[in-house]
């Protein structure tokens, strides 16, 4: 039997952090919030339960079709430029940023 837990809510409003807290209490029940704080950056393997993003495969097609990485999808930076940014960067070829005109 599976357990699905959702959360939503806007941009860095915190869901990530809400997923990591949920692995670390299920770890260490008895763990004090002084604890989880410290432990919030480090990674959990070996926990029931996985954080999936919502987007996750929309996100993978992205990276296919532009070229880019899960990394830089993560990246504010990046997500922030424009298609005529990611051309010239060469993060998408000049096929690809002309085919978005037609």
């Amino acid at each position: 039997m599976s357990n699905l837990i959702g959360i939503s809510g806007k941009i860095r409003s915190g869901k990530d952090t809400i997923g990591k807290i949920i692995q670390i209490i299920t770890n260490y029940p008895k763990i004090t919030t002084k604890r989880i704080v410290e432990n919030l950056d480090k990674e959990t393997s070996n926990n029931k339960y996985k954080i999936k993003k919502f987007a996750d495969a929309l996100k993978d097609c992205v990276c296919i079709i532009i070229g880019c990485t899960r990394l830089d999808l993560e990246n504010q930076e990046f997500k922030n430029k424009t298609m005529e940014e990611l051309y010239k960067d060469g993060i998408i070829t000049k096929d690809f940023y002309e085919s978005l005109s037609d």
